[in-house]
């Protein structure tokens, strides 16, 4: 394989860019992490956890 994976994206700052396969692979964990975070947002709209919680 090709050796240590992160699964948290590598941020950039004014005077560290990131390289293009730094970018790359934070475009790959952002569309794995899309779809998760949208269903819980949407489950929070219909105030399913809360109600979960509170029981």
């Amino acid at each position: 394989m090709g050796g240590p994976v992160s699964r948290l994206p590598r941020p950039d700052g004014r005077t560290h860019k990131l390289t293009p396969h730094q970018k790359e692979a934070n475009r790959v964990l952002a569309i794995g992490r899309a779809p998760v975070k949208h269903g819980f947002a949407h489950l929070k709209n219909w105030r399913i956890l809360i109600k979960l919680r509170a029981r």
